[in-house]
């Protein structure tokens, strides 16, 4: 798996994208990238209405995935006492941790720093999608060969 999509801006995605997000929409529907969840986000997207049935009918397809809740939150916590995490969104980190998933669209500035800490998450390190002139990060993280788990 390699994209998780913040919970704030997943209404500029699906189910109809908005110009900078496009090239994300694009790649999930054509299967070149997929989307994974789990712990905490899930609730997160619960909240967004508009993304509940495109979520449901993306996981059929293949194209999202759900993660164990209990093992993203039994990280969530591992990294809350690690206090390497300055934003208000360790789930996302810890995902990207038990997912592999080293790609995420967000405009949240705390968590892009966290996501892209060296020290949160490596080999490979994560990347950050925000604008279509970042379409080249979807190929370079989401082909199956640049995908890794991490342990860190």
């Amino acid at each position: 798996m390699c994209l998780i999509l913040d919970a704030n801006l997943v209404h500029q995605i699906f189910p109809n994208p908005t110009r900078d997000f496009e090239p994300i929409y694009k790649a999930v529907m054509k299967a070149k990238a997929s989307i994974v969840y789990g712990g905490y986000i899930t609730e997160e997207y619960f909240r967004v209405y508009s993304f509940l049935k495109t979520l449901r009918i993306l996981d059929s397809q293949g194209k999202a995935r759900h993660v164990s809740d209990e093992r993203v939150a039994a990280r969530t916590g591992e990294l809350l006492r690690s206090g390497l995490c300055s934003s208000d969104d360790p789930h996302i980190l810890a995902l990207a941790q038990i997912s592999g998933a080293r790609l995420l669209c967000s405009n949240d500035n705390s968590l892009v720093a966290d996501f892209t800490n060296r020290r949160i998450l490596k080999n490979p390190r994560g990347k950050v999608y925000r604008r279509p002139s970042h379409r080249d990060l979807i190929s370079s993280c989401c082909s199956r060969h640049a995908q890794k788990r991490d342990t860190h």
